[in-house]
């Protein structure tokens, strides 16, 4: 994740400081800085929060900007029918999972 070192610089904070407070060791964090590691769903939601910003964010390329795919429903009436039904927190959880999808479907 490219975006960690600086976003944690920005702070005026270590590695072992953000380890410690999403519960996670030092050398994993280093790993997912160093982009060797991959977090799972669970770490890009605490780092997401712990940084003030989005899994998109955390989880784009290099130029800031994220690998999107589109949604290939047959039905894209019914979608967004259902979308709209949907309060502002549920579209905000929504839109981490398929950040959090999209990401791991790139890993493969």
């Amino acid at each position: 994740m490219l975006h960690l070192k600086k976003l944690r610089e920005a702070r005026k904070l270590t590695q072992t400081e953000v380890a410690h407070d999403i519960n996670i060791s030092r050398a994993t964090y280093n790993n997912y800085e160093l982009d060797k590691r991959q977090a799972d769903y669970e770490t890009l939601l605490k780092l997401a929060e712990y940084f003030d910003t989005t899994v998109d964010y955390l989880i784009s390329d290099k130029l800031g900007e994220s690998k999107r795919f589109p949604f290939p429903f047959p039905n894209e009436e019914q979608l967004y029918t259902s979308l709209s039904e949907l309060s502002e927190q549920e579209i905000k959880s929504l839109k981490v999972f398929v950040d959090f999808l999209y990401y791991r479907r790139t890993l493969e």
